[in-house]
């Protein structure tokens, strides 16, 4: 859809259906059809072939079924899209959710993968499930010669195996499950995103399930499942040489790894991790979850070369059978340099037992740990194996099976000094990290501390509350469960940000009603302890809000306050109920329309192809059209070409030069 605003009647032009929608059924299917929803093609392969290159937002719909593929499917060079425009290949999905589409590789001989994106641009795959591929040198998604603008999302990748003997792999036995592979020296991989994917049941060999190497610059991996996987879950990859591109540009690199949760992977013959980042540069790893591994992270070199300016926040690592954190290389030529290790939960990791802890330390230089929770299952919490420099450890929580004060606990720094340590105190001692009071030794009293299911959440009186360097910046950050990662006045020790509930109680809670004269909050507490003052915050869309108002506390009372100003439309409010000593919580929002007549209006409403909008066109200063994700998709001043968009609701915002918002609900249709 091309929406265009032309003064002075500002006519929006909806072109709504540039894309082509084609339609393929494995059961009802025939290649001699046209492709329509109602005479659907049969075969994938066809529809690849067929489909005129012009057609950059062409949309290929698999209806349900399983499509078995004799031979892997391209998507490559004139095959693709345009800048806004995606060559997409998709589950149907008619809004009740997609339909089960099987792509089987169990047939297939020709070497390759079951998809291939080869040097192409803007295509996304979506809601299809990849399966039944056995044997080696093969993989299931394949993404390599300098593809930019692809977006791998809502997929399924299972029963993939290099072999199904059950021997045991040598490194020449290889299945990539989903590879992206930056193999052009020139052309890096950039703008790719890998989201809402599942991995699962896969026998990789000596590779991963998820694998980006190379030659690639700017990507997002974010909240996938990967799991039951018989080595590393998910890698990121630089410096070998096998990739065949310079030295310069062999890391992958400039990427984010965010909310993905990756179980139970583990090698039959090596310590693997949940994620690992092997050679890669300026990686942000955060809000993952990583447990039953024999690993959870790994930050390491394995070949020659660098390792450099990786973050590691706010993620989870528990029950593993090994450490919950690798840092560094065992290799002498492999340098490991600049890393934060920030706001992490290590949780009794090592479960296979023996000699081990929390944290590894190997060859690394200049390393920085704030702000974490180590709780050791037994008494080793860390170990140094290897040669170590430039390491800052502060602000950190250590606690572990013995309990206790620290006086039982072993800190292994061998390797750098030559001593291991049997007490925390002597550690600080020896070491000069760790300084009191700023970390310290103590039960971080989780909210269910038992494996295998712990509540990882921090329990009232938790010495990690607040506890947290007083520099450090959270900006742009947030804990496990997306809440700001710094709510009082110091960050919280650990991936929980504890959202503390101020001893407020209310008999009825915040309500709001409309009247002649503005809208009316009332609000009723029961107990009050310590409170001092309520604000009231007001929204247009329940993400901007702005303080209209504040009420002193009263001790247990009733409560009200008049807007007398309401916004048009929808208006969102909130209470922040602040104490004596500064620390504040808000309630929840309530929301209720405000029935001025606005001064613009939309027709037709819904839409096919245009629409007006009429009013004080004089007074128009910005036009802002959201989303029904509330995600902005277009800003305009008088004129506006917001470009293609799907069918669906948006609200179009009519901003006057007074300040007014106005927000317009209206419709697209096919």
């Amino acid at each position: 859809m091309k929406l265009r605003a032309i003064f002075p009647c500002f006519l929006l032009s909806l072109s709504l259906l540039g894309q082509t929608n084609y339609y393929i059924s494995a059961t009802s299917g025939n290649d001699a059809n046209d492709g329509s929803l109602a005479a659907p093609w049969q075969t994938i392969h066809h529809a690849l072939f067929n489909i005129p290159y012009a057609e950059d937002d062409a949309v290929i719909h698999l209806r349900a079924g399983t499509y078995v593929i004799p031979d892997p499917l391209f998507i490559e060079g004139a095959r693709g899209g345009s800048a806004g425009q995606y060559f997409t290949l998709k589950a149907y999905n008619d809004g009740g959710g997609y339909e089960a589409v099987t792509i089987d590789g169990s047939q297939m001989l020709t070497y390759e993968a079951m998809l291939v994106i080869r040097n192409t641009e803007y295509v996304r795959i979506e809601g299809i499930t990849f399966a039944n591929l056995i044997g080696n040198d093969k993989s299931g998604l394949y993404i390599n010669a300098g593809s930019d603008h692809v977006q791998i999302v809502n997929n399924t990748l299972t029963n993939m195996h290099w072999s199904t003997s059950g021997g045991a792999p040598t490194p020449t036995d290889n299945l990539n499950a989903f590879i992206v592979l930056g193999d052009d020296g020139v052309d890096a991989i950039t703008d790719m995103t890998i989201t809402g994917n599942m991995l699962h049941d896969i026998t990789p060999g000596y590779s991963e399930a998820l694998t980006v190497t190379g030659n690639v610059d700017g990507f997002l991996l974010e909240d996938n499942l990967v799991y039951d996987v018989a080595n590393i879950g998910i890698v990121v990859a630089g410096n070998y040489a096998w990739v065949g591109v310079p030295a310069s540009v062999n890391h992958a690199r400039n990427g984010t790894l965010r909310g993905n949760v990756v179980h139970d992977c583990r090698s039959p013959g090596d310590i693997s991790a949940g994620i690992y980042l092997d050679g890669a540069v300026d990686m942000l790893v955060e809000n993952n979850t990583a447990y039953a591994n024999n690993v959870g992270f790994s930050i390491g070199c394995e070949q020659s070369g660098s390792s450099t300016g990786h973050i590691l926040r706010n993620n989870l690592a528990y029950d593993n059978t090994n450490a919950g954190l690798y840092l560094g290389s065992n290799n002498a030529n492999g340098l490991v340099q600049d890393i934060s290790v920030t706001g992490n939960t290590f949780f009794k990791n090592f479960s296979d037992g023996g000699y081990g802890g929390e944290l590894v330390i190997q060859r690394v230089d200049q390393a920085s740990f704030r702000n974490n929770i180590f709780h050791a299952r037994n008494t080793v919490v860390l170990i140094a194996s290897y040669p170590a420099t430039n390491l800052d450890l502060q602000y950190n929580l250590y606690y572990n099976g013995n309990g206790g004060d620290g006086s039982a606990a072993t800190f292994d720094w061998a390797a750098i000094d030559g001593q291991t340590y049997g007490s925390f105190a002597t550690y600080q001692a020896g070491t000069g990290q760790d300084a009191s009071p700023y970390s310290a030794f103590a039960d971080p009293l989780f909210v269910q501390a038992t494996l295998p299911t712990p509540d990882l959440h921090l329990d009232a009186g938790s010495p990690a509350f607040d506890a947290g360097d007083p520099a450090f910046d959270a900006s742009g950050q947030t804990d496990l469960d997306g809440q700001a990662r710094q709510l009082f006045t110091a960050v919280d020790m650990g991936a929980d940000e504890a959202d503390v509930v101020l001893p407020v109680t209310y008999l009825q809670p915040l309500r709001a009603q409309a009247r002649a004269d503005g809208i009316l909050l009332t609000w009723h507490t029961g107990v009050e302890v310590a409170a001092d003052r309520f604000q009231l915050q007001r929204s247009a869309d329940a993400r901007e809000w702005e303080t209209i108002g504040t009420v002193p506390a009263r001790g247990a009372d009733r409560y009200h306050y008049l807007d007398e100003e309401p916004l048009p439309g929808v208006n969102y409010y909130r209470l922040a109920t602040y104490d004596w000593n500064g620390q504040w919580a808000y309630s929840h929002s309530v929301y209720v329309y405000w029935t001025a007549e606005a001064p613009f209006r939309v027709a037709p409403n819904p839409a096919r192809e245009t629409l007006t909008l009429v009013g004080a066109l004089d007074d128009i200063r910005t036009l802002l059209l959201y989303d029904q994700a509330g995600r902005l998709v277009g800003q305009a001043e008088r004129a506006a070409d917001f470009g293609r968009l799907p069918a669906g609701r948006y609200q179009l915002v009519v901003l006057t030069h007074t300040g007014v918002r106005w927000p317009l609900l209206l419709e697209v249709i096919d």
